[in-house]
């Protein structure tokens, strides 16, 4: 940071600035309540797919259209011949 005269200023504002935005963000819990709840739904369609194999057939269906229509094209590799 430049200070009046185009002289470099020490940036002990900044990693107070930096101290303070990390401590508040250490702080905050918001996030969290986000967190457990995708955990909770993912455990459930666990669940749901173990115990009902057509559910898994049609959740693996979704995800292949997905994949392809996001130019996936399966297969897991790098693609082709450069």
């Amino acid at each position: 940071m430049m200070g009046r005269r185009g002289v470099r200023v020490s940036g002990w504002k900044e990693r107070a600035e930096m101290r303070t935005l990390l401590a508040r963000v250490l702080r905050d819990d918001e996030g969290q309540d986000l967190v457990e709840y995708v955990l909770l739904v993912s455990l459930i369609a666990l669940a749901v797919a173990a115990a009902f194999p057509p559910v898994t057939n049609a959740i693996t269906a979704v995800f292949t259209r997905v994949g392809a229509s996001l130019g996936g094209g399966g297969g897991g590799g790098g693609g082709g011949a450069p």
